[in-house]
C-alpha cells in the first residue's frame, strides 16, 4: 500500500468508525464508501435486516477509522 492514503485506500472494505453524536462517543462497523474534503460516506446493514442505510459523517465528527 505504499504510496496509498488512508482512509482513501480503504474504500470498499469494512471498517470500524468510532465518532461523536452530541455529547457522546459512537461507533459502528460498516462499509467505507467514499471520503472527501468533508467528511466520510458509509453503508451500514442491521443484521437480520434487507435494508441497507448510508450515512454521512463529517470530519469533525468523526474520532476513528480502523480498518477490520
Amino acid at each position: 500500500m505504499a504510496g496509498e492514503q488512508m482512509p482513501e485506500a480503504w474504500v470498499g472494505l469494512q471498517v470500524s468508525l468510532e465518532y461523536w453524536t452530541g455529547n457522546a462517543r459512537s461507533s459502528i462497523k460498516c462499509s467505507l464508501e467514499a471520503v472527501n474534503v468533508w467528511g466520510i460516506v458509509v453503508v451500514t446493514e442491521a443484521p437480520g435486516e434487507e435494508e441497507r442505510r448510508t450515512r454521512f459523517s463529517p470530519w469533525g465528527a468523526v474520532l476513528h477509522i480502523t480498518k477490520v
